[in-house]
């Protein structure tokens, strides 16, 4: 890491641009490579409640990779009865059925470290790295008995940024008993674009892609939706490998023997090998 007591970088937002050349060591006049400098912007996601006459909403913000995340709470008719709040790993799909709550769906807290919660000390007590990453209310102390909640937090282990990040996930307060209450999804606050994927046969089910608009460079998050076989063939849709392909396939999905070569090689544009 190196650290530049005369280098002010200017306004990468606006027309100027800059570049980072490295240069040879032995033939400093010969370029190995060069790439453009270009800002890395804050990201924000905001959780959004408005039912069972719970509202408001939480929100999120990280100015970098490096950076902390504040967790901001803003919660109103909670009425004494909620207890723990925490990232779950999928985000909560619309309500179908009346009467089922749709927070059943995200699945488990978000635990991607693998943290062993029976050693995890008790609420507000330990380092945030000694919870569930998406264990909000471990780290920070649980709602019980609060009417509303108005608070700012700081919180080491909750990135918006990279493999792990949280964005896009199910946010869920718990009753003071443990069960699921209302949730809600961590959404960008910026301008997103999405791409869907639609399988028909013999697995049927859907991808969803999403990224920010404004920025090629940014995460892409992959939502996999619930894959069945529809031939019956088995029961289970996971382990499978999966790849963008260079082409749009064409009707030998149903080919049981030569399946989907009409959908060429890989998606490879960088010659990667």
């Amino acid at each position: 890491m190196y650290t530049s007591t005369k280098m002010t970088l200017p306004d990468l937002t606006g027309p100027r641009k800059l570049y980072l050349a490295v240069m040879g060591a032995l033939h400093p006049d010969h370029l190995w490579a060069c790439t453009k400098l270009r800002p890395v912007l804050p990201k924000k996601a905001r959780a959004v409640f408005d039912a069972l006459g719970v509202t408001g909403k939480i929100t999120l913000t990280q100015a970098s990779l490096f950076a902390p995340t504040d967790v901001t709470l803003a919660l109103e008719g909670l009425g004494g009865m909620a207890g723990g709040f925490h990232v779950h790993e999928l985000p909560a799909l619309p309500q179908r059925d009346p009467g089922v709550s749709h927070c059943s769906a995200t699945k488990g807290h978000y635990n991607p470290y693998g943290v062993d919660v029976a050693t995890s000390p008790e609420p507000g007590l330990g380092a945030h790295d000694q919870y569930e990453l998406g264990d909000l209310s471990g780290k920070h102390g649980m709602l019980l008995g609060l009417e509303d909640a108005q608070a700012t937090v700081t919180d080491h282990n909750l990135p918006l940024f990279g493999p792990r990040s949280v964005l896009g996930r199910g946010l869920v307060i718990h009753k003071a008993e443990g069960a699921r209450w209302v949730c809600a999804n961590l959404r960008p606050t910026t301008p997103q674009i999405r791409a869907a994927v639609t399988f028909r046969y013999p697995l049927v089910g859907e991808m969803i892609f999403e990224q920010e608009a404004d920025d090629p460079h940014s995460d892409t998050s992959v939502l996999v939706t619930y894959l069945v076989y529809s031939d019956g063939s088995r029961n289970t849709t996971g382990d499978h490998r999966w790849h963008v392909h260079l082409h749009p396939p064409g009707r030998d999905f149903y080919n049981w023997t030569k399946r989907c070569v009409s959908a060429g090689p890989r998606y490879n544009p960088f010659k990667v090998r």
